[in-house]
């Protein structure tokens, strides 16, 4: 009996090292497999640039001697664990599992962080990542199957200098047709090449200046790998722009494209709403579904409606932990937006008219171009609104047919909350630049304002909120539009004064000011109300002022009674104290009355500040959540008409003057 050892650098899963209780050489290690027999040991110890060094990983006796033939027949030796796949829906296809599961050798590239600032730089990156790749198929060095020179056309793909691939240009736009061939000598199978975000290469090329190098680059290496490959069973390529054939494809035969206008698999681009309807019951919180259904779905594929996979999962990975939890953007904050904002740079005023109608909830009619090239993108408005649609930030609500033509246009719509607020988001950042170059005209408005000119305010304001205004101001309703105009106020003056100390709703006097301002000068201060109306002329119709005026009518009157009122009551009790004790007490009467309102109004402002906080008013923003603003009313309203109720019951139930208690006074004034 024999005792063998090796060090484990890397285990890729094709001969496992151990897993699923087995141990199998089947590829590395020929001294040990030319030596060893059934009774010896083998052990393995982790290797030095691991966390396991020197310590031991397995022991395990050999019970088994096979040939590599044997070794690949035999099931008990197939990688792929088909478990993880029970009651799910594929297993249920025993044909497709049983025709492809296992069967292929595979070939993975994910080009989403194929990117630089230079060709060079990016080329690199796609080097990397096949060399990566083809690292996975380690045992090809060992194989029996390949000649030398196979194995040295595997070693020059992973070849490394100073921790750096090698691969020059010619070697890397063969990689993957030679990866291929290789592992088709190996196994006797032809190989499945699958590439995801096959586009962004190209896009980043765009934005950086290289697109033409980029593009000859791709379609050599896509050219190899996909047309001219008799090693490659099948590819599938997934993007997000369906990239023009006449670019990278030229000459690729049998190619089948399914856009998301497309009916054929439309369900697999993402949660259908029963499967969202399930996976939230499945966790318990199927009350959530409405908010899940307003940020996340929306999408139309083919003839299936929707749900972004990558939101849903994360927003109910966060219900699991927390049920109260928000909706949050996560695909959008998962990306750059830069489509968006070049669309929004780029938007002529019509565009910002059809925008605005976007983002109030309509919808556009547009024909769109789905196999462009990324150098035509920019060529006309057009183009753009067709990648946004690729890329999902506008989904189509169905077709119509264009007058006097046989061609369609779709009609586009924002597909949810979540893209809508990318939108909003852009057009708020588009604003504050273009205000931030106008620098007179928020030098004329801050003048205007310290000097109380309310002309030359209104006219400044008007030119600022005349570029693009209709367009924001649709994000908020028309109850919440008093509050848009507020922080877009606030922000203006913060962004233009930064000598100005400016505060949002801080308490002053007996109410509440929108924008409170301390200028530089410590003698002024500037007080700011905002009011929203429809039309202008509402602010100043006879029927408005008689509205606001009546209010006050009644109030001061209401007031002026009460003090007339007070003021007999109180001489009333100097005179009646006079009678009973036989000194008058003006001063002390009159006193207890100016304590007892200042104590009424310490308890009040104490339970005001309680009630403030507890409904989490936020003195520091520019605008209060709709709850906090509810929550404000209420308090304002309620108690004082339950404390009214509850004095006119007790004055009236134990403070009647009847004719008994009024000949009782009488005869003690007598």
């Amino acid at each position: 009996m024999n005792l063998y050892s090796y060090v484990i650098t890397r285990d890729y899963g094709f001969a496992p090292n151990p897993f699923w209780n087995i141990c199998t050489l089947a590829t590395c290690k020929p001294q040990i497999r030319e030596h060893a027999l059934k009774g010896d040991w083998v052990a393995g110890f982790g290797s030095a640039h691991t966390e396991i060094a020197k310590k031991m990983v397995f022991l395990m006796q050999v019970d088994e001697v096979c040939t590599f033939d044997e070794y690949w027949d035999d099931s008990r030796f197939f990688i792929t664990d088909e478990s993880l796949f029970d009651g799910l829906y594929i297993s249920g296809n025993k044909e497709l599992c049983d025709k492809y599961m296992g069967k292929y050798p595979v070939i993975f590239l994910s080009l989403k962080s194929a990117e630089g600032r230079s060709f060079d730089d990016a080329r690199y990156m796609i080097t990397e990542l096949i060399g990566r790749e083809a690292e996975k198929f380690k045992f090809l060095e060992h194989s029996e199957a390949l000649s030398e020179n196979d194995k040295d056309r595997y070693r020059a793909i992973i070849s490394l200098c100073d921790g750096k691939y090698t691969m020059d240009e010619q070697l890397l736009v063969s990689s993957l047709q030679s990866l291929s061939q290789l592992l088709f000598i190996h196994y006797g199978q032809k190989a499945v090449i699958l590439i995801d975000e096959y586009d962004v290469p190209l896009d980043k090329a765009f934005q950086n200046g290289y697109y033409k190098e980029m593009v000859s680059l791709i379609r050599g290496l896509f050219g190899k790998a996909l047309k001219t490959n008799e090693f490659l069973q099948f590819a599938v390529l997934t993007g997000c722009l369906r990239v023009s054939k006449e670019s990278i494809f030229t000459g690729l035969n049998n190619f089948e494209i399914n856009s998301i206008v497309d009916i054929a698999h439309d369900e697999q681009f993402g949660f259908t709403d029963d499967e969202v309807r399930k996976l939230l019951t499945d966790y318990d919180r199927a009350e959530r579904y409405p908010d899940v259904k307003e940020w996340y779905d929306g999408y139309h594929f083919g003839n299936t409606d929707i749900y972004c996979p990558w939101d849903v999962i994360n927003f109910a990975k966060k219900l699991v932990f927390d049920i109260s939890a928000r909706p949050s953007a996560f695909w959008i904050n998962s990306s750059g937006n830069d489509m968006v904002k070049r669309f929004v740079d780029k938007a002529d005023q019509t565009t910002r008219d059809e925008i605005e109608k976007l983002v109030a909830g309509g919808f556009v009619e547009k024909q769109l171009r789905l196999d462009l090239t990324y150098d035509e993108i920019d060529n006309t408005i057009d183009n753009l609104w067709s990648v946004l649609f690729t890329t999902g930030y506008l989904t189509t609500a169905g077709e119509v047919r264009l007058p006097d033509s046989e061609s369609y246009a779709y009609k586009l719509v924002i597909p949810n909350k979540e893209v809508r607020e990318v939108f909003v988001l852009q057009i708020q950042e588009w604003f504050k630049v273009v205000v931030a170059k106008d620098d007179d005209t928020m030098k004329l408005l801050s003048r205007a304002i310290l000097d109380k000119d309310e002309k030359q305010i209104a006219r400044q304001l008007n030119i600022v909120m005349s570029r693009m205004i209709s367009i924001l101001d649709t994000k908020a309703s028309d109850d919440m539009k008093e509050n848009f105009y507020h922080g877009l106020l606030l922000g203006l003056l913060r962004g233009s004064n930064p000598g100005w100390l400016i505060k949002s709703n801080r308490e002053s006097g007996d109410g509440f000011s929108d924008i409170l301002i301390k200028p530089e000068d410590p003698d002024a201060g500037i007080v700011i109300e905002v009011k929203y109306a429809m039309a202008f002329a509402k602010l100043y119709t006879p029927q408005s002022w008689y509205i606001l005026c009546l209010p006050g009518i009644l109030i001061y009157l209401g007031y002026g009674m009460l003090n007339v009122i007070m003021t007999i009551f109180l001489s009333d009790s100097v005179d009646y104290g006079e009678v009973m004790n036989g000194t008058r007490e003006e001063s002390v009467i009159f006193s207890m009355q100016t304590f007892t309102v200042k104590l009424a109004s310490g308890v009040a402002v104490f339970l005001a500040g309680l009630v403030v906080d507890w409904i989490h008013l936020d003195t520091a923003a520019a605008v209060q959540t709709q709850d906090t603003l509810d929550a404000l009313r209420m308090w304002m309203t309620i108690p004082s008409v339950i404390l009214l109720i509850v004095g006119i019951f007790v004055f009236k139930r134990f403070y009647k003057l009847d004719d008994t208690r009024m000949e009782e006074i009488k005869s003690k004034l007598n």
